[in-house]
């Protein structure tokens, strides 16, 4: 079974409580507190933007939370699903790795790495791909920004699901919006 927390703060507070009530745990009747306690830390916390975390199994130690056994991290307008998934508190950031798929503002991405910046809502999306009718648009690096704009650092496009196609075109920089059928693109050449 998952284990779901909403909030960011609240995924930290859980995590700390149930190591500190796991590491002093001196008796198995402690243990029957466990779901007092959780029902007492599920009280919905009031911040700018609602997180939901749904993982299997997972750690927390130093201010920095863990799982390599699948993740899912939504809220309004994103979906994140990855095999590796670690959040700093420190820093703000999420890191995804391994089968990334993201869904944001309503366009599906795919890949390699995937860093969340909670404060500027922000992603940074490494070796990754999307669909823009009627091209695959692959990049080593996209950038998408709070608004939805992505600019993509040496891209790809081609009508092919596969890193090469009959045909590609080669850009250094694409830009277009998540919502949008806008594409403009810097430093073209074409490969057949």
């Amino acid at each position: 079974s998952g284990l779901q927390a909403s909030g960011k703060q609240f995924i930290i507070r859980f995590f700390k409580y149930y190591t500190l009530l796991v590491n002093r745990a001196t008796a198995s009747c402690l243990f029957l507190l466990l779901p007092i306690l959780l029902l007492a830390f599920c009280v919905p916390i009031d911040t700018e933007d609602n997180y939901t975390l749904d993982c299997n199994a997972a750690s927390y130690k130093d201010g920095v939370f863990i799982t390599e056994n699948n993740a899912v991290l939504q809220s309004e307008e994103l979906r994140l699903q990855a095999k590796c998934v670690t959040y700093s508190k420190e820093q703000d950031l999420l890191h995804a790795e391994k089968n990334v798929l993201l869904q944001y503002q309503g366009r599906v991405f795919v890949a390699e790495k995937v860093i969340y910046h909670f404060a500027t809502k922000t992603l940074e999306l490494f070796h990754g791909k999307t669909y823009f009718f009627p091209f695959y648009v692959a990049a080593k690096y996209l950038l998408i920004d709070s608004e939805g704009k992505c600019s993509a650092q040496g891209a790809a496009l081609n009508s092919s699901e596969i890193d090469r196609g009959y045909w590609n075109i080669q850009a250094d920089t694409v830009t277009f919006a998540t919502n949008s059928l806008q594409l403009s693109c810097q430093g073209v050449s074409l490969q057949l």
